[in-house]
């Protein structure tokens, strides 16, 4: 199942990431602060495709889910497009430079490998006894906790390590 990263106005559902309220623990503290840059950087690139493009900015449920997959990826492609042709020459040497010299450039939130992929859970539509599972596995504490906690412990088994 997919989920949204989210502050703390959201309830606690199997589909909503929030950080942890004054954590206390190293764990607890790292997931809060890992939860909460990403978040900010998802928002922050929203809002950028927002800003560029009008189909972003438009309601998402009467889309396709992957129509909406195709055209979030268009968006992403097109504002790179603009911001490499509106990149000044020197800018361009600079990399080119660093390059050379084995400097890494620090990469954009848009240049990011995306690691994993997913699969969306099927929907059959017609079956509402499978709708109701769904529907109350969304809404369960339960689940959220669970997810929280396993992705507490696999970004501590990724990045806690390293601190030490």
């Amino acid at each position: 199942m997919c989920y949204y990263l989210a502050n703390g106005i959201y309830p606690k559902w199997a589909t909503f990431v929030k950080s942890i309220q004054r954590p206390t623990l190293e764990k607890d503290i790292l997931f809060s602060k890992c939860q909460e840059g990403y978040r900010k950087d998802v928002e922050r690139c929203f809002g950028i495709l927002q800003s560029r493009f009008g189909i972003v900015r438009g309601a998402a449920r009467g889309w396709d889910k992957e129509d909406l997959q195709y055209i979030m990826l268009t968006c992403v492609i097109l504002h790179n497009m603009i911001i490499e042709n509106e990149r000044p020459d020197d800018e361009l040497e600079s990399d080119e430079e660093n390059e050379d010299n084995m400097m890494p450039r620090k990469a954009s939130i848009w240049e990011r490998p995306i690691t994993e992929n997913f699969e969306p859970v099927g929907r059959d539509g017609h079956n509402i006894e499978g709708f109701m599972d769904r529907y109350h596995h969304i809404r369960s504490e339960y689940a959220h906790s669970s997810l929280q906690n396993d992705l507490k412990e696999h970004l501590w088994h990724m990045k806690g390590n390293m601190r030490r």
